[in-house]
């Protein structure tokens, strides 16, 4: 059974910061290819669930023989992967729902904390937070 717990940002590769211009939206958290953490962001409250990417058994499933290597089949897989993890997050701390929608990465950005849905391209300047500071969510499997 799953676990979520509250814990510093900086011990799971989670970087919280404001994004210059949306500052009143509250931080954004952004992760690199290095880290493990993948997130979980609750369609209510818009909370991220972090867990480790590289040890989730839904996340790291192999494919059968059946599915492709590329292509239509291949990303029908990967999504079928995705929508399967985001259903097996255990309820929201923040508002008690499990109802996850969103699938954050170094490549798909979250909605800010008020629920805020921004386009990263049009943004490019950012102050960051104390990352020892700021606690995140972390699913412990």
């Amino acid at each position: 059974m799953s676990v979520i717990i509250s814990i510093p940002a900086v011990k799971v590769g989670v970087e919280p910061a404001l994004i210059k211009g949306l500052e009143g939206h509250g931080p954004c958290y952004f992760t690199w290819n290095d880290s493990v953490a993948v997130g979980a962001q609750c369609a209510h409250c818009h909370t991220i669930i972090w867990a480790n990417g590289r040890e989730n058994k839904i996340l790291n499933k192999p494919a059968e023989n059946s599915v492709p290597k590329s292509g239509e089949g291949y990303k029908k897989f990967r999504q079928q992967k995705i929508s399967n993890f985001l259903a097996s997050i255990p309820k929201c701390p923040q508002c008690g729902n499990c109802d996850f929608d969103r699938f954050i990465t170094n490549t798909s950005f979250p909605r800010l904390e008020d629920g805020f849905d921004f386009n990263p391209d049009e943004y490019s300047e950012i102050q960051k937070l104390d990352d020892n500071l700021m606690h995140v969510f972390w699913m412990d499997e």
